[in-house]
């Protein structure tokens, strides 16, 4: 028994010492590129070793379908910059510069107000954002929310048709809700009897019951 352990390991070794000249693989050669076997990388030499050209689509460089697809793109990355510049608006001391008709205290609290309706804290507010956080407000409130009075409203206010309200469209419709500007007469009929302006209402009393208690 210990005699056939002892062959079993002798052709174990005789095995692994042939299998390492099996799996090596020779280097290349200077200049030529050039191996002794056929195991080149097809992307680069041919079976003897030779340079092969390759395109850029080949090699994925650079694809007719990438620069089709960036074309695509153009305009919605634009759109996006766009959209991210906007989003700084509420970080930038211009805007309180540019309602100065309140003291910046004030502004604080409508831009609190803003992020109640931002539910994702993106920094901007979509229809579907406005809409449900009126909703929520009148629930509290025991009162219904005319949707399409809400969405013509916010559709007003979205200047640039994209979809969404920016924090200085926000602070300009607060400004027609407190008539510190006189509302469009397209929008003031409307905005008197919203749930957007019950909502600045109640959030503006509340600043005041928070200020009494100071």
């Amino acid at each position: 028994m210990y005699e056939e352990e002892e062959e079993q390991t002798l052709w174990t070794k005789i095995a692994y010492f042939l299998g390492y000249f099996w799996r090596y693989e020779s280097p290349l050669q200077p200049e030529s590129a050039y191996t002794f076997n056929d195991d080149c990388n097809e992307l680069e030499f041919d079976c003897i070793g030779n340079p092969v050209a390759r395109t850029a689509e080949e090699l994925g460089i650079i694809t007719e379908w990438e620069n089709g697809a960036d074309n695509v793109m153009d305009e919605e990355i634009v759109k996006r910059h766009e959209v991210n510049v906007r989003r700084e608006y509420e970080k930038k001391e211009s805007t309180f510069t540019e309602f100065n008709c309140w003291s910046k205290r004030h502004v604080m609290h409508l831009l609190n107000g803003f992020s109640i309706l931002d539910e994702n804290d993106d920094m901007i507010i979509d229809s579907q954002e406005f809409i449900n956080a009126l909703i929520h407000f009148e629930d509290n409130e025991d009162n219904l929310v005319d949707e399409m009075k809400e969405s013509k409203i916010f559709n007003f206010m979205d200047k640039n048709n994209d979809g969404f309200l920016d924090v200085k469209q926000f602070l300009t419709l607060c400004q027609y809700v407190e008539g510190i500007q006189q509302a469009p007469a397209s929008l003031a009929a409307d905005l008197a009897s919203s749930s957007f302006q019950r909502y600045i209402v109640a959030h503006n009393l509340l600043a005041n019951t928070d200020a009494s208690k100071i």
